[in-house]
């Protein structure tokens, strides 16, 4: 049974709540704008777009770019973990509890530390958001959002003692299920990009590093795409252990 009033009387309820609808509010913002105010297509990283004047007049077209995104997806999970996290408040950190466990909690912190760390190293060095639509959104996206699900994680959620485990342990049990979606998300953008690319549409790839056909700083997109996931497959990698081991030891004291 729910105990409402220990349930409303722990701050980190109000925590989750909060930032929870806060970046759910950020991103319908991301959203509606364009939608209202007019599509653009300021940032893409593949022009010219032969076909690229459909883009500004296709809101579905639009929508589902938008969806499409990494960074987009990944805030996303951290919202709704974060909403569902206060509702089932009771149920954090528990070891039956699937969603709101150590690890899917990980794993979706991973996800936004990704998010955080190859935008703030690999694209803000070469791109420039455009007014207050372009700064708030990749702020809040991208500065503030992971931050705050990296210092909940580590520091904040409650856990009980036996639902984490040695590096060891993660590695053999987890690890490798935290690879699956990137990797699906890759697969799933190349052939999408090569349909978009074909018919001359704008956006045909999210982001410069995954766009085999074009060539960026003197090196080639295959190039580009194999760095990516090199990179990318380190983070994961080194992310998830170290945060699995300062909760190990966090626990354990």
């Amino acid at each position: 049974m729910v105990n409402y009033q220990t349930k409303f009387q722990d701050w980190r309820f109000y925590f989750k709540m909060g930032f929870g609808i806060f970046f759910t509010m950020t991103l319908l913002y991301a959203w509606l704008s364009p939608l209202i105010n007019g599509i653009n297509l300021i940032g893409d990283p593949n022009p010219p777009a032969v076909n690229g004047n459909w883009f500004i007049h296709d809101k579905g077209d639009f929508s589902f770019n938008l969806l499409s995104f990494f960074t987009i997806e990944t805030n996303i999970f951290v919202a709704l973990w974060l909403i569902c996290a206060a509702i089932f408040h009771e149920r954090e950190g528990k070891a039956d509890s699937k969603w709101f466990g150590q690890y899917m909690a990980l794993a979706i912190t991973t996800l936004i530390a990704i998010t955080g760390i190859v935008y703030n190293t690999m694209l803000l060095p070469v791109i420039t958001p455009v007014g207050f639509y372009g700064w708030f959104t990749n702020i809040v996206f991208h500065m503030v959002c992971p931050p705050v699900m990296v210092i909940y994680f580590l520091f904040l959620m409650k856990r009980e003692k036996t639902t984490v485990l040695t590096t060891q342990l993660f590695w053999r049990k987890h690890l490798w299920k935290y690879f699956i979606y990137p990797i699906s998300w890759s697969i799933v953008m190349l052939i999408r990009g090569e349909f978009r690319y074909e018919a001359g549409k704008a956006w045909a790839y999210q982001y410069f590093f995954i766009n085999l056909h074009k060539t960026s700083f003197g090196i080639p997109g295959t190039g580009w795409f194999v760095i990516a996931f090199i990179f990318i497959s380190g983070i994961i990698f080194g992310v998830s252990t170290l945060f699995n081991w300062i909760t190990y030891r966090r626990i354990a004291k």
